[in-house]
């Protein structure tokens, strides 16, 4: 049916199981068959393959991780929310939601400077913007931990007192890559 489709016209690239190996492990190969022009007439296909084995097993070895990460943060009874560089929300936990008094959806890409963040001192003084948990680790580079801040909720319009912790992953060049704050 592939060479049908190369003979119609079509370019076919599929992935398919081959022969186990030795060790009776499963090899993967991907296939490619595309048509032979000439004159703008169909004359044969060319058929390639290659085995991609390794990077089957490197998607399957990363898929499994991203389902153990996700099992791990969404069970933990801890907010845990990642933050991209420029302070936007990437990744935030069902407890987090739970406690900021937000979904993951109304979460997800909301920045420091969102009004709906109002964060307070113990003293009932509201935080400076540029003192917020994010913000404060953008500017410093430098974790901290054990801060307590109350933290206003907008669904329920109360606050909620927390004991933040952050930290940033920086490159190799330390530039932020994410913030992470629980």
């Amino acid at each position: 049916k592939w060479y049908d489709k190369a003979f119609e016209g079509d370019n076919v690239c599929e992935e398919i199981t081959g022969p186990k190996t030795a060790d009776n492990e499963i090899q993967w190969f991907e296939i490619s068959i595309h048509p032979m022009l000439e004159n703008d007439v169909i004359i044969g296909a060319a058929c390639f393959g290659k085995n991609i084995t390794k990077q089957k097993r490197a998607i399957d070895s990363l898929a499994e991780n991203e389902k153990r990460y996700r099992g791990i943060l969404n069970n933990l009874e801890a907010g845990v929310v990642l933050h991209n560089p420029d302070t936007s929300i990437q990744i935030s936990n069902a407890k987090a939601s739970e406690l900021l008094g937000l979904n993951e959806d109304q979460m997800r890409g909301k920045l420091a400077i969102d009004p709906q963040w109002k964060f307070i001192y113990e003293d009932g003084s509201p935080l400076p913007f540029d003192k917020y948990p994010v913000n404060e680790i953008s500017s410093s580079k430098q974790p901290f931990k054990n801060r307590i801040f109350g933290v206003n909720r907008p669904d329920t319009n109360d606050i909620i007192w927390l004991s933040v912790n952050g930290f940033p992953r920086l490159d190799e060049n330390n530039q932020i890559i994410e913030i992470i704050v629980t």
